[in-house]
Parts: structure tokens; C-alpha cells; sequence
């Protein structure tokens, strides 16, 4: 193992920083119904609703997200949509109304629709250039 792939910091903290992230999504998930359930009560079509919120923007926008990731700096890209998707989280914490959580709901998936390709793309362009071919399907 002369060339071990976690030798590569470049790639552990990329890698570090999508397990953080893709927990803190699917824990926001889980608590996001358990919140609705819970605090508003909601019925079946309001369960619904959240669900509708979290698909519609990237049927929506998907393609366009796929455009803006190919002809802006794709690391700026990630960071910006992780902090704006932080930053829905908190709204949700503290909303007083279901309207509003659909709101901030909807915002956090729109930010979210080019993510799984700009990490990919990531992966690839760090994994190329530092001569880890390879890795770089099992990355992905």
C-alpha cells in the first residue's frame, strides 16, 4: 500500500465533510416528521405536503442546478448550499407555523438538487490529479 488513498488529506476531509453532512440530513429528516408530528399534530396529507416540498424543487430546478454546477467553482457551490441548508434547518427549529416549515422546507431542497453531482465531481477531480483512478468508482 505505497499509495494509500488515506494518505491523501485532501481526500479524508472531503470525505469527513460529506459523512457530516449527509448525517445531519438524514437526522434533520427524522426529526423534521417527528417535529411536525408531534408539536402541529398533523394528519396523513400533511406528511404528505412535507414530501412534496422536498421532491418539487428538484423536478423543478434539477436541470438548471445541473447547468450552475458545471460553470461555477464547484467547492463555493457546496459550501454555500451546505450553510444555506444549515440555515433552513434552524428556521424550521424555530417556526410557529406548519406554513412556515413548508416554506423553509422547500428552500432547503432547492439547494440541494446539484449536491450529489458537485460531490461527485469533486471526487473525481481530486482523485484523478493526485493519480487514484481507481478509487475514484469506489468513492462514488
Amino acid at each position: 500500500m505505497k499509495h494509500s488513498l488515506f494518505k491523501n488529506h485532501s481526500f479524508l476531509f472531503l470525505i469527513s465533510a460529506q459523512t457530516v453532512s449527509n448525517l445531519g440530513d438524514w437526522l434533520h429528516l427524522v426529526a423534521l416528521f417527528a417535529l411536525v408530528a408531534f408539536k402541529w399534530h398533523a394528519d396523513p396529507i400533511a406528511m404528505a405536503d412535507i414530501t412534496l416540498c422536498m421532491v418539487l424543487p428538484s423536478i423543478l430546478f434539477g436541470s438548471p442546478a445541473g447547468w450552475l454546477a458545471d460553470r461555477f467553482n464547484r467547492k463555493v457551490l457546496m459550501s454555500f448550499s451546505d450553510f444555506a441548508r444549515c440555515g433552513c434547518v434552524l428556521g424550521i427549529a424555530f417556526s410557529v407555523s406548519l406554513w412556515q416549515v413548508y416554506i423553509f422546507l422547500f428552500f432547503w431542497a432547492f439547494s440541494q438538487p446539484s449536491s450529489p453531482l458537485q460531490k461527485a465531481a469533486c471526487f473525481a477531480k481530486l482523485l484523478v490529479k493526485t493519480k487514484y483512478r481507481r478509487q475514484s468508482a469506489q468513492a462514488r
